[in-house]
């Protein structure tokens, strides 16, 4: 696999918020679950590595399927909700040294 453009997949907010640091998104509803997939299939050998959202992701969805069929490295991301929220702080902090300023995840 060569190497490509990190994703994410997930609602707008954090689309966008990824999409200030540099990653490609594609924001998730369950009605454009088809089209995601499509979108995947088509440009796979664009796609370096896909983060999902821990509200997108669930293990026997066709879209883990599809991804895991194409050899497409992801991650899932914590939610808000998670104790302490540290994969966020986590986040905010790499996202302030990679741009030079704090911003809120």
């Amino acid at each position: 696999m060569t190497s490509g453009s990190l994703y994410i997949i997930g609602d707008k907010y954090i689309v966008d918020t990824y999409r200030i640091l540099g990653c490609k998104g594609l924001v998730y509803e369950e009605a454009k679950l088809n089209s995601i997939i499509e979108y995947i299939e088509a440009n796979f050998e664009r796609i370096g590595g896909i983060l999902l959202t821990d509200e997108v992701y669930d293990e026997d969805s066709k879209l883990i399927r599809k991804i895991d069929n194409l050899e497409i490295p992801w991650i899932v991301l914590p939610s808000l909700e998670e104790n302490g929220n540290k994969g966020y702080q986590e986040l905010e902090r790499l996202a302030e040294k990679a741009i030079g300023m704090k911003i809120k995840i």
